[in-house]
């Protein structure tokens, strides 16, 4: 708009003199380096020293977390990046109302009608008046945002993701302004132009400089027109007067606005210099995409493995288009209009910028995180992966395969033929048959053509002459296949891949195609290697930790009542505003805050003593000091959740996993011991010992009447809540057609007719599967009758009575059918005609599709197993003579009964979804699917939390929600005891995940407990990567703040879990350190993986005690 300009074509006398454009001169406001979007991981191709970093006087600085100011700076992004996606949408608006003044401005110019020429300008005026209103407004709204996010408390983690943000959004607005200048000043052109040809009309040998003076003259050329005026008797001159007045109204305005926009992008472009300049001091640091993507890439295949390649897919197709994953590279703005309005198509315009090298770090990683969620549109939803990828990358756990990726990359590249012709970069290739295909025009060139249009497997020639070993790629432990399973019928192409490399994604599409039809025509390997194009980058030791003894010029306190000082300590942890930062000061710095801990108050109703011993456990499960790094949580994390996602899956879309974890918990099941012998065939021995079977996963993908309607119940009386359902569930595998199959059957009904608490699914595992059954084989009545959702309604005494019949083709029943076969009784059409028709292939097809369960519990075709909630009875084909009679399954049930099933269900009963406590079959498949899980997992001994007396009095801090959080951590510590030291930094480190919950009780001081107040120490944790305001990982640190000056410590780095040290400058050995003051920055020390120091003078090396660091 132009302020209070007067409309277009309006007389002059109506302008406004200290009118404008309405674009006041801007304030620049925080542009300096670009700070990540999110956190990403290092590049690793580098050896990886540990860095350390400071402020003050420090020693390996890691910022603290700081508290949120306002809602749109809280630990909660969400309210952030909703305004920032609104203002987003307030961008686009602007370019479109750009786009219209542009074309208004067109309209007005080709118009010779009056009444168009005052509609165009009425409209004209009424839409920069709105686009006035609207840059106002972005200005005003990222301001506001910049200035209260510059007032985030030092260390916000949040602080570089709102930053980068906001750079983007000045980037954008500053490139809408430029495209609203472009268009004033072309229309400018346009109304310029109009003038000249009027004033030609009326005088001809008009000058320029007359020309230019009509229109800088505030009357539009009146000296030029007047004698015109005065001697023509037409209207002509008049009308070419009128005219040019207009347009000259017209460009007062247009300069005026074009003046207000070179001064408002003048300011951006002093906000967007440095922006721009940190863009360029970070260009080497593009190459993190590289590792970054293929780890993250890794981790998606670590989730889901059957959804990798479609994923992927995705992914290169530019399907997967996250709102809140801005580049900041230009080459990734949106694409100017045409003339018909639409975007034009640039370069980038269909290709994800994640598979460049323009696109930084913890961008792709924020694109990767917004799509991650896309993985399970193949399958149900699984929780927790955001937190998976993080600490995944965190904990570099990719990298041993990435490495093993690349030494193979590295020996095919030797070996397999090059390209005859080679046009720019080959970083991505696919091994066709020993032949390096950079493209897909060179893979059909090897090929033929030809091929590309027929049908069936490719044939792919080798290029090696006598040395066909290097014409076929080989397999190894790493690769993932597509199709998923091995096919030799298929030629192996493996695809190399640098995902920076833009040539990737044209190459995994035609590959892609070429594997994930119905049909496919070869099996496609993706190996991940580097981008040789782009420059490395350092690396830092994922987790490390750090001991410094005080030698020399700090106070010591002395502390004579120990246990007054721990009580004094657990107040100051419990009055702290971040209780597990004030742990970790007191676990880990106790030096530098016992001053601050004798000053503080005790609490009176803490416990003076306790019966508690220290421990740390994860879903109950006690872990070790040793045992807590990145990788051993994720892994134990993974294994957890597998655990809660197998319990739940009868019923996932109705129970949460934080139900099943509190039923592993309450039922708490344990294994026995095996006897040397036994009578009963229920009683584990050394040569009958105890094994379960997942039934989750022992049922997976099978026909849902198998797993939901194929069972006999057992005959028993309703009590005074109804008919009780069957918690225990037998499934008896046998050749269901052989005499031993029919004995076992037998038997196990006749147990059946004794209790209503169990049932029955009998699963045909012949030798031998035919395709023309007996017509009335008991495998074909049994399929029948769950085909037809009927076998529950059939009784155990029926079946008996059926197999008592021993009916076959050869000798159908001969006796008269008595008053039982009615025709409400399912069973009475298959005892008078067996099958026939339709109903064979379906009983065929039916078995068939039930056969993998056979498999997934270990029993061989042929042979026989009783399958009890999980528990894999003896094979019956290994019990010589014996016969598991109906005996032996009432003692296998009791005994079951007794040790695994009913704790099982009594953890479920008040677990129960409302949808399953009314449905007794959905309860009967929750206890069989929820023992065979727990007892699978029983060798893993968990201990419940404390409760009751046993707390009583002490002091207990928490962290999260458990009812909404997978995973629970318990700890049960000495805050001033070495374990608390080990525990303090990695309960620090892993707050950050979202699905983890702690409670942790503080024991007061027992006999044993002492004091090191000499000894400071320290551990890096993260959960995260981290990303500093310069785009760089941010240096893998332990923060030792607060030191007096002149102090002197011995210190040293190693690894937690096997302490092995890291050399210092000097060495290995550890460092002596004089603590000095700073200023701009902390004193910092750097250590490096073992031989990996630089040898130094002797005299260099003797020197302990350094004053400058």
């Amino acid at each position: 708009g132009y302020g209070n300009n007067p409309a277009y074509g309006q007389p002059q006398g109506a302008f406004n003199n200290n009118g404008g454009g309405g674009y006041q001169p801007q304030q620049a406001y925080g542009y300096s380096a670009p700070p990540p979007a999110q956190q990403q991981q290092q590049q690793h191709y580098a050896p990886p020293p540990v860095g350390a970093a400071g402020h003050g006087n420090s020693y390996a600085m890691q910022p603290m977390n700081g508290a949120g100011q306002g809602s749109l700076i809280g630990p909660d992004l969400g309210p952030f990046f909703a305004e920032v996606e609104s203002i987003q949408d307030e961008i686009k608006q602007l370019q479109y109302n750009i786009n219209h003044v542009s074309e208004l401005h067109s309209r007005r110019l080709a118009s010779t009608d009056d009444q168009t020429q005052s509609a165009t300008a009425a409209q004209l005026t009424q839409l920069t008046n709105q686009t006035t209103g609207l840059t106002n407004s972005i200005r005003n709204r990222i301001t506001k945002l910049n200035d209260i996010n510059k007032k985030s408390p030092q260390g916000d983690p949040n602080f570089p993701t709102r930053k980068l943000q906001i750079g983007n959004l000045q980037n954008g607005f500053k490139r809408a302004l430029e495209e609203y200048n472009l268009v004033e000043k072309r229309s400018r052109e346009k109304y310029r132009d109009r003038m000249a040809r009027q004033i030609k009309i009326v005088k001809p040998d008009a000058t320029d400089d007359e020309i230019k003076a009509a229109w800088e003259d505030s009357q539009g050329g009146a000296q030029i027109f007047s004698q015109a005026l005065m001697t023509s008797r037409t209207s002509g001159a008049r009308a070419a007067f009128a005219e040019v007045q207009s347009r000259n109204q017209d460009l007062r305005k247009i300069e005026e606005t074009i003046t207000e926009l070179a001064q408002m992008m003048q300011d951006m472009a002093t906000l967007v210099l440095e922006q721009d300049e940190s863009v360029r001091m970070i260009e080497t640091q593009a190459v993190q995409v590289n590792t970054d993507v293929e780890q993250g890439l890794d981790q998606t295949k670590k989730a889901r493995p059957d959804a990798f390649y479609p994923f992927l897919h995705s992914l290169t197709q530019y399907h997967l288009r996250p709102k809140r994953a801005v580049f900041s590279n230009p080459a990734f703005a949106p694409p100017p209009s045409g003339l018909d309005g639409k975007p034009i198509k640039t370069k980038y315009s269909d290709h994800n910028p994640v598979f460049t090298r323009l696109a930084l770090a913890n961008e792709s990683l924020v694109a990767l995180e917004s799509t991650i969620a896309r993985l399970d549109q193949w399958k149900k939803r699984v929780r927790g992966r955001y937190g998976d990828m993080h600490l995944g990358l965190a904990a570099q756990e990719d990298y041993p395969v990435l490495e093993a990726m690349r030494d193979v990359w590295t020996r095919r590249e030797a070996e397999v033929e090059q390209p005859k012709t080679l046009k720019g970069e080959c970083q991505s290739w696919a091994d066709v048959g020993g032949y390096r295909a950079c493209s897909m025009n060179e893979f059909w060139g090897h090929l033929g053509h030809k091929q590309g249009i027929e049908r069936g497997p490719l044939k792919v020639q080798g290029c090696v002459p006598f040395s066909l070993a290097l014409d076929v790629p080989q397999t190894y432990e790493f690769d993932h296949f597509l199709p998923a399973e091995r096919d030799e019928s298929l030629p192996l192409v493996v695809l190399y891949a640098a995902p920076s490399d833009e040539q990737f994604v044209p190459l995994f599409e035609g590959l892609y195609a070429l594997a994930a039809r119905a049909k496919p025509r070869l099996q496609l390997a993706v190996r991940w290697k580097p981008d040789t194009g782009a420059e490395r980058v350092q690396g830092y030791v994922p987790d490390f930790a750090v001991e410094a003894v005080i030698k020399d010029g700090s106070e010591t306190v002395e502390v004579e009542d120990v246990a007054g000082f721990t009580a004094r300590a657990i107040s100051f942890i419990r009055s702290a505003k971040d209780q597990f930062a004030a742990l970790n000061d007191v676990a880990s710095t106790l030096p530098l805050v016992a001053k601050d801990i004798l000053a503080t108050k005790p609490r009176g109703s803490l416990a003076k003593t306790s019966s508690l011993a220290e421990r740390i456990t994860f879903n109950g499960i006690p872990i070790s000091p040793a045992d807590m790094t990145q990788a051993d949580v994720l892994a134990l994390m993974r294994s957890e959740r597998k655990i809660m996602q197998d319990l739940q899956s009868v019923v996932s879309t109705i129970m949460n996993e934080e139900v099943a974890r509190d039923i592993i918990l309450a039922a708490n099941l344990t294994l026995e011991q095996p006897r040397k012998s036994a009578n009963s065939l229920a009683i584990p021995t050394v040569d009958r010992p105890l094994r379960f079977v997942n039934l989750a996963e022992a049922v997976k993908g099978l026909p849902t009447r198998f797993i939901r309607a194929s069972y006999i119940e057992g005959v028993g009386e309703e009590n005074e809540e109804g008919d009780p359902a069957a918690i225990s569930t037998f499934w008896v595998v046998a050749d269901l057609d052989s005499d031993e199959g029919r004995t076992l059957v037998n038997n196990a009904l006749r147990y059946a007719e004794t209790t209503g608490e169990i049932r029955f699914s009998f699963v045909h595992n012949p030798a031998t599967p035919t395709s023309s059954p007996d017509r009335f084989a008991l495998s074909s009545l049994i399929a029948n009758l769950t085909l037809s959702s009927e076998i529950a309604e059939a009784y155990p005494q029926e079946m008996i009575d059926f197999l008592d019949l021993k009916a076959s083709d050869a000798h159908p029943p001969r006796r008269k059918l008595s008053d039982q076969w009615t025709a409400e009784n399912p069973m009475t059409p298959f005892v008078e005609k067996g099958i026939t028709g339709d109903a064979v292939k379906n009983v065929t097809q039916y078995w068939a599709s039930v056969l993998p369960f056979a498999e997934r519990v270990g029993v061989q075709p042929g042979e026989a197993a009783v399958i009890l909630n999980g528990r894999v009875g003896p094979q019956i084909v290994h019990l010589d003579s014996k016969e598991f009679a109906t005996g032996s399954f009432q003692a296998l049930h009791q005994y079951e009964l007794k040790r695994r099933i009913r704790p099982v269900h009594e953890a479920c009963v008040p677990r129960y979804p409302d949808q399953v406590a009314s449905d007794r079959r959905y309860q009967a498949d929750m206890v069989a699917i929820a023992t065979s899980v727990a007892a699978c997992s029983a060798d893993i001994h968990r201990l419940a939390t404390p409760t009751g007396a046993e707390v009583k009095g002490l002091a207990t801090i928490t962290h999260g929600d458990r009812d909404r959080a997978m995973f629970e951590l318990v700890a049960v510590l000495d805050p001033v005891g070495p374990l608390a030291r080990q525990v303090a930094p990695f309960l620090l480190g892993l707050k950050t995940h979202t699905l983890v919950a702690y409670r942790v009780f503080l024991l007061p001081a027992s006999p044993s407990t002492t004091l090191d107040l000499q000894t400071l120490s320290g551990r890096f944790f993260p959960a995260k990567v981290a990303f500093g305001e310069d785009q760089r990982e941010l240096p893998h640190a332990v923060d030792f703040a607060g030191l007096p000056e002149g102090a002197v410590l011995d210190v040293k780095a190693f690894v937690p879990k096997t302490g092995e040290e890291f050399s210092g400058p000097g060495g290995k050995g550890g460092e002596s350190v004089k603590v000095v003051a700073s200023e701009g920055g902390p004193q910092v020390v750097l250590f490096s993986s073992a031989g990996e120091e630089q040898e130094a003078a002797g005299e260099e090396k003797a020197q302990h005690v350094r004053d400058e660091l």
